[in-house]
């Protein structure tokens, strides 16, 4: 009778394990030719990393939902948005940003637009104390409108952690019940 409730009581215990320890997650993209790769590391990266597997580039045709009947969703979509940048702040206290690289080209087609978004990228740079390793190197186009380049940012997080800030944010989605 003992040996029955071993399987569940083992899985139980690695589900605890996983949630509960550290999570290692390394994700770089690059644009010509367009790659991701999206690598996780469970239980801090002791047993090495799992790259995730990639979709086929097949396009399924979007399924049309019919409309439902009853409240309009676009109170919770206000509260929802409302509640991001609480969400957000939460989530920066709670992952830790162990590399990050950007070497990006960008530009918007207007001059003055891709000046604004330069500076508000080299402030977010110079704002990135917490990062053990950061090399950003931005370049703006002001001639056209262009995005390219490639990023590299390595985090770790606590799966159970964040728990309370995505029921927050779920929450807030579902509107005043």
């Amino acid at each position: 009778m003992e040996a029955l409730w071993a399987l569940p009581a083992g899985l139980l215990a690695l589900a605890v394990l996983l949630v509960a320890t550290p999570l290692r997650l390394a994700l770089r993209i690059a644009t010509d030719p367009l790659h991701l790769d999206l690598r996780l590391a469970p239980f801090g990266g002791v047993l090495g990393e799992f790259a995730l597997p990639r979709r086929r580039r097949g396009r399924v045709p979007p399924v049309e939902q019919p409309g439902r009947p009853g409240r309009p969703r676009t109170m919770p979509a206000r509260q929802m948005l409302r509640a991001l940048p609480e969400f957000l702040s939460a989530l920066a206290e709670r992952i830790r940003i162990d590399r990050l690289r950007l070497d990006l080209r960008f530009g918007t087609g207007d001059p003055a637009l891709t000046g604004q978004l330069y500076g508000w990228l080299t402030a977010l740079a110079q704002g990135m104390g917490g990062v053990t390793s950061a090399q950003l190197c931005l370049l703006p186009d002001f001639d056209r409108a262009c995005l390219a380049g490639t990023a590299e940012v390595v985090l770790r997080l606590t799966p159970l952690r964040l728990a309370a800030p995505l029921f927050r944010l779920w929450r807030a989605g579902r509107g005043p019940t």
